[in-house]
């Protein structure tokens, strides 16, 4: 009983995510379309991307590059703004799970190595948001920004218009949240100097390099992952121990309870009878609701205004934990490296994303709505 209850207590997301796609398959039996639930590319990219990641970790590239940080930025805000913007930036190409998969570990190793471990929980949330808010300029940034780009055939010039006016807010606002931390300055307190395996890391960042164009499709998501997960393999197949399989049964259990959502007949309709003309606040509550992925695929069969669907399932994703999927990584990892209570990292999250999201709404119902 007492490891129940500290599995419940440890995977409280992925407990409450079971339990909604349990509920869920009342109403719709259990048949063949629910293979289609599954996004088998994102689950594929995850293992993948996690996998490298850990075997990545063990050649202590995060700790030696955690001393440079340090000697480079020198204080807590400098720190907090390079983190940041590494993390926003990075989203814009590798997608934003990808860009929070390599950047928090780093976060993680260098608040611990200067012991600022307190400020842990203002990092990874600025991180998250960052992610979300770096990845939506682009049409392969985020998950439900490739699906509406090719549902609607958006042209690339428009699609970044319509988006830019959010993408430039968003850095502002993410610029003056860092301001809030103390400048405080930074010193490793690690006695140990790690030393850095090369030849492992120059395999592995090989294995990074072939998991990121499978990312961005450069190549096959099935030869990408194979290839980059026989190398780890070979090299080092302990790796595999460090995958966070959890993480990828919360994805699941999500799957199939927004699947079995978009089924239901009366959730349907009634999305069909309010959306019309009410597209950008359907699209923004339903993502606080069934993730912004099956929000942007459920709407776009009720409505030929993809303006509104595109900046909300975007600037949605801040909101609740659910809202967005990349959220449930950073709120994973930042519980599995520090002790600090769920509860106070959930309302924290929440406060932050209700004051981002009111501002890019106003931004975007100005310039773009």
């Amino acid at each position: 009983m007492e490891k129940i209850r500290e599995f419940l207590k440890k995977e409280v997301v992925l407990v409450v995510a079971a339990l909604c796609a349990v509920i869920s398959c009342f109403f719709v039996p259990v048949d063949k379309e629910y293979i289609g639930y599954f996004d088998i590319k994102t689950l594929i990219s995850l293992f993948t991307m996690m996998a490298v990641i850990c075997a990545i970790e063990s050649t202590h590239v995060l700790e030696v590059a955690s001393g440079l940080l340090v000697k480079r930025l020198k204080n807590t805000r400098m720190l907090c703004l390079g983190l940041v913007f590494l993390t926003f930036v990075s989203s814009m190409f590798i997608a934003n799970d990808m860009a929070l998969l390599s950047f928090l570990p780093l976060s993680a190793v260098v608040l611990k190595s200067t012991q600022q471990e307190k400020k842990a929980l203002f990092f990874f949330i600025l991180q998250n948001i960052g992610a979300n808010m770096g990845g939506m300029l682009t049409p392969f940034g985020n998950p439900q920004n490739i699906y509406l780009y090719n549902y609607y055939n958006i042209g690339n010039g428009e699609f970044i218009g319509i988006m830019l006016p959010a993408f430039l807010c968003s850095i502002l606002l993410l610029f003056a949240a860092c301001m809030f931390v103390k400048k405080e300055p930074l010193t490793i307190y690690t006695e140990e100097t790690a030393e850095l395996n090369t030849k492992r890391l120059v395999i592995y960042s090989i294995a990074f390099i072939i998991a990121v164009l499978m990312v961005i499709k450069v190549i096959n998501y099935y030869v990408g992952a194979l290839i980059a997960c026989s190398i780890i393999l070979i090299f080092d197949y302990k790796s595999f121990y460090g995958v966070d399989y959890m993480l990828l049964l919360t994805f699941c259990a999500f799957f199939i309870f927004t699947g079995n959502l978009s089924r239901i007949t009366f959730i349907s309709n009634f999305l069909g009878n309010i959306v019309q003309g009410r597209e950008l606040i359907v699209a923004l509550l339903s993502t606080q609701v069934i993730c912004n992925v099956p929000t942007a695929i459920l709407l776009s069969k009720f409505t030929s205004l993809y303006s509104p669907i595109l900046i909300a399932v975007n600037i949605g994703a801040l909101g609740t934990i659910i809202a967005s999927l990349a959220s449930l990584i950073a709120f994973k990892l930042y519980t599995r490296n520090f002790n600090e209570s769920k509860l106070k990292y959930l309302g924290t999250l929440f406060c932050v994303n209700i004051c981002f999201l009111v501002v890019l709404i106003i931004v975007s119902l100005i310039f773009v709505l």
